[in-house]
């Protein structure tokens, strides 16, 4: 059974922590303006101490981090949790979380990149539904596209309700400097058109919803953060997939999709949807592209494969909520995805 966390209302808290890269000083302005939005929303906002510290990449130590997390979820005001952005090495803080804690206080923790792993993990050892989305620092008034300013549908959804979101029209290819241009918003200049790697004109398929960013969860591949096999066997539904690629080579998500395959992740599975990735032209040795990779490694299941989707690193996104029943219509590069909290 799914736990959906309480639906945000007016007083509610959203707490903001790091667990993992924190916001230097020439970003602060950024921060502030995301952390004003959210008050003029009627949400109180309660800051961790782990926000502002940046050292080799992390806002301060694994246990620090984690500790400031646990301090967030047991807080009974405090109903959502969004990091400001996601960083490198989240996957420290895994060991340090108390996830008996986590199921007995269940509270929405939303975000993307390297705070997929922290979602995934999450939602994979306790049954916590968590969301797959904008990061703080994305989140501000002046993003006006109907998937960015519909980033709090999934925090007001109600058990059993379901909601709908439909794919963008346009995408931003590529990313300013919020030290430079603070605020500053997605520029959608590029026409969206979602792709069946099967190159069906329409697939109808349905699952219930796991993944995130590709080059963080392949870490969680064979440890107790990652047993999707276990997470499934609760379930008469198959998995829904999801993954987005940031930064890795088309090789090594080939790497990645096949270790997730050994490891019985894909055994029951219904369709995947696979994000829009930053350098989709780019190619890794011999040729060797990303399309390849997916053929590869998934092409040989008979389920629906949609790519160049709205996830993750190249925006805007669709708010993915992890372990919800999910149905996706694909029809002539454009798609519908809709939620139910059961």
């Amino acid at each position: 059974m799914i736990i959906y966390p309480d639906i945000l209302i007016d007083g509610d808290a959203i707490g903001v922590t790091a667990p993992s890269s924190g916001v230097l000083e020439k970003n602060r302005e950024r921060l502030e303006h995301a952390i004003s939005y959210k008050k003029q929303l009627g949400y109180k906002v309660i800051l961790g101490k782990c926000l502002h510290g940046c050292v080799k990449t992390r806002s301060a130590s694994a246990d620090d981090r984690a500790k400031d997390f646990m301090d967030l979820v047991g807080n009974q005001n405090v109903k959502g949790i969004i990091p400001p952005w996601g960083g490198e090495l989240l996957i420290e803080i895994l060991r340090y979380l108390d996830y008996d804690q986590i199921k007995k206080n269940p509270t929405w923790v939303y975000g993307y990149s390297d705070v997929s792993m922290l979602l995934f993990s999450i939602t994979v050892t306790t049954n916590v539904a968590s969301i797959h989305g904008l990061n703080l620092m994305d989140c501000i008034a002046e993003q006006s596209d109907p998937l960015s300013a519909g980033w709090r549908v999934p925090l007001n959804t109600n058990s059993s309700e379901s909601f709908t979101q439909r794919s963008s029209s346009s995408f931003q290819k590529e990313w300013g400097d919020f030290a430079i241009e603070p605020l500053r918003t997605f520029n959608l200049t590029e026409k969206t058109v979602w792709k069946s790697l099967k190159q069906k004109k329409r697939e109808k398929f349905s699952g219930r919803l796991l993944g995130g960013c590709i080059d963080v969860l392949r870490s969680l591949v064979g440890t107790p953060y990652g047993d999707v096999p276990k997470f499934a066997k609760q379930f008469d539904e198959p998995l829904l997939f999801y993954f987005e690629n940031c930064e890795i080579s088309p090789l090594d998500q080939a790497r990645a999709l096949w270790s997730m395959r050994y490891a019985g992740w894909f055994d029951n599975v219904s369709g995947f949807l696979i994000g829009r990735t930053i350098s989709q032209d780019a190619k890794s040795e011999d040729d060797y592209s990303f399309l390849d990779s997916l053929q590869d490694a998934l092409g040989d299941l008979n389920v629906p494969i949609i790519y160049d989707t709205d996830i993750g690193h190249v925006p805007p996104q669709l708010n993915l909520v992890n372990g919800a029943i999910t149905s996706v219509i694909f029809e002539d590069g454009a798609g519908q995805v809709e939620q139910v909290y059961t």
